[in-house]
């Protein structure tokens, strides 16, 4: 197995800052201790913080914020499909997880990256049913 890059590092980093946020607003909302309040703004400045350091807009669109929800929508579909294979639910484990890689992969091919091959597949009208399978057809 190959050790991750610097920047799918900060990237996993940037998807558990996201949930720190979701999970202390929700906290909060539950038990008004501001306390969750200071974590939220706390992991918000983290992740704006290490954002920079990978992400590049450009374009002056909305691209930072929609790169913030496609790495949101990622780590949100791999715990669907944890949940599902908790619930012993093989398919839709798998179905989620391919789906979590696809949206992934927007990121890198919104920033013209390298690992955007399998995205790349998915858009251009042949859906693959791996991974595997993408990289055998380039």
């Amino acid at each position: 197995m190959v050790d991750l890059t610097i920047e799918e590092e900060i990237i996993a980093m940037v998807q558990e800052l996201i949930q720190i946020e979701n999970h202390s607003e929700r906290s909060f909302q539950g038990s008004r201790n501001e306390k969750w309040l200071k974590v939220k703004n706390r992991a918000r400045q983290l992740r704006t913080k290490w954002m920079e350091k990978i992400f590049v807009d450009e374009d002056k669109t909305q691209k930072w914020c929609a790169e913030k929800h496609i790495l949101d929508a990622s780590k949100r579909l791999t715990e669907v499909g944890t949940k599902y294979l908790s619930a012993k639910d093989e398919e839709t484990c798998k179905e989620a997880l391919m789906d979590s890689a696809e949206v992934l992969g927007m990121y890198y091919f919104l920033n013209d990256k390298s690992k955007n091959n399998f995205f790349k597949k998915l858009i251009g009208g042949k859906k693959c049913s791996n991974k595997d399978q993408c990289k055998k057809d380039q």
